[in-house]
């Protein structure tokens, strides 16, 4: 028998109360610090997420032990049973992170006592615009709170993980969300779903509680696409703790497996194993994976996004004749659409006018599209002198 984290009710209910407590961080991708190159940290992700496994599985092992040694009577072994579930194991593991706010927010911190640099090289470990220079600014006469919101919540800085760019509060959304939609894919499998059917009902609950209301168009009136892809990847890692689940489009083995009444990380992984590799693709970068903005700023996004157009195919294609085609971002922006064919919850056409496709190569129908303040080319980065 299997234990659920929650009733589907009750995942509701919790996701809500989780989301009003919580401030929302967005990121703003579309200024890159182009000419300057980025220090990759997917070693360091692939470490911790080894720690977090590691720890968790001795805390649940510990759980395991306390409930057979216990003086409590337990005659038909639900205690010991409990303890020893899947379920139990994934709050053991995500037990060992603080939540969402702290992990992004420790994360910040540690980025800007460095001055987004590696102490040894000098080189970036992460760059973020100034608020003011958002691409989700809006220059309306009337701004309403979510406004606001864009301009004090764009605190998340992008970072380089295993060659893909994405925003730090994907971290927060990976673990955090994705506990949360495995509390609700748990209790879809309780009331007789079959596996893909509770992806898809955790996938449905929970992306409507986060991207469309309290933590998405709500709240900042942007449906982040890769906000969305970064949840449903991190449901993929807790299934992934004790199941085979398909990770880009292929079958990966369980993390942890049973070992007579205990849990042990099986053979093979380590502190220098790629596993958090194989939960990062395109789809957590929100320029190649564009969010669904409300119709009342979009527009104004497409300028700037135009004004900065040759940055971006800068940073994103270089010198590479076969990535600077409209072409090789359309066929990122379809791939992007579901994950590796299945579906997480993306918001399309209107996500699609935002694509660099779209927009760096189509024309943008007017000279009064372009906007001055967006066409940068670098950012500064205080007293570090430049060394790539």
């Amino acid at each position: 028998m299997q234990y659920p984290l929650m009733t589907a009710r009750a995942a509701c209910v919790l996701l809500v109360l989780f989301c009003a407590k919580a401030r929302a961080h967005e990121v703003d991708q579309y200024s890159p610090p182009v000419g300057r190159s980025m220090v990759d940290l997917g070693d360091y992700w692939n470490q911790l997420l080894y720690r977090v496994v590691v720890d968790g599985v001795r805390q649940a092992n510990q759980e395991i032990e306390a409930a057979k040694n216990s003086w409590i009577p337990d005659p038909v072994g639900t205690r010991i049973e409990k303890a020893q579930s899947p379920g139990n194991l994934a709050r053991c593991v995500r037990s060992q992170l603080p939540s969402a706010m702290a992990l992004i927010e420790n994360l910040e911190h540690k980025i800007a006592e460095t001055d987004a640099r590696d102490i040894a090289s000098g080189r970036l470990l992460a760059y973020r615009p100034d608020a003011s220079q958002s691409i989700y600014q809006p220059a309306a006469r009337f701004r309403d709170l979510r406004y606001w919101n864009r301009l004090v919540f764009m605190r998340s800085s992008t970072i380089k993980v295993h060659g893909h760019y994405l925003g730090t509060d994907k971290v927060g959304h990976f673990f955090a969300m994705g506990y949360y939609y495995y509390g609700a894919f748990q209790a879809a499998q309780l009331m007789g779903h079959t596996h893909d059917e509770s992806l898809q009902k955790a996938s449905d609950l929970c992306g409507w509680v986060t991207e469309n209301s309290f933590l998405g168009m709500t709240s900042t009136a942007i449906y982040s696409n890769a906000d969305m892809a970064a949840n449903y990847s991190g449901l993929k890692f807790y299934l992934n703790l004790h199941q085979p689940v398909r990770l880009r489009g292929k079958i990966e083995p369980a993390i942890v497996v049973r070992e007579g009444g205990f849990w042990r990380v099986r053979d093979g992984f380590g502190p220098d194993s790629s596993l958090f590799a194989k939960y990062i693709s395109a789809h957590w970068d929100e320029v190649l994976n564009p969010c669904h903005l409300e119709e009342s700023f979009r527009e104004h996004a497409r300028k700037e996004i135009y004004a900065r157009r040759d940055a971006l195919l800068e940073w994103y294609a270089g010198a590479d004749p076969r990535r600077r085609s409209k072409e090789y971002f359309d066929n990122i922006l379809r791939h992007t659409e579901t994950y590796y064919g299945e579906n997480y919850g993306h918001s399309g056409a209107e996500a699609h006018e935002l694509g660099i496709g779209t927009i760096c190569f189509d024309s943008p129908g007017g000279s009064n599209q372009v906007i001055v303040r967006g066409n940068r080319t670098h950012l500064p980065w205080g007293r570090y002198p430049d060394v790539d």
